[in-house]
């Protein structure tokens, strides 16, 4: 994996790829896009327009489920 987003939160990684965090979570990826564009879900900020779009999960736990 990149090393772009390997940084962890004790057991788990912060920065997943978008198409793995719908797959974890079972959201289609219309919805999490969806999400992204109202921002309702939290990105790492890219430095390039076309590099891919990780989920940070700290931010989604800390606002979905607490």
């Amino acid at each position: 994996m990149n090393e772009q987003c390997s940084t962890e939160t004790t057991m788990k990684k912060r920065w997943i790829p978008i198409s793995e965090f719908c797959e974890k979570y079972g959201i289609s990826l219309s919805t999490a896009r969806y999400w992204k564009s109202q921002g309702k879900l939290k990105i790492k900020p890219k430095k390039k327009a076309n590099e891919r779009v990780y989920v940070d999960l700290v931010a989604y736990h800390k606002e979905w489920f607490e």
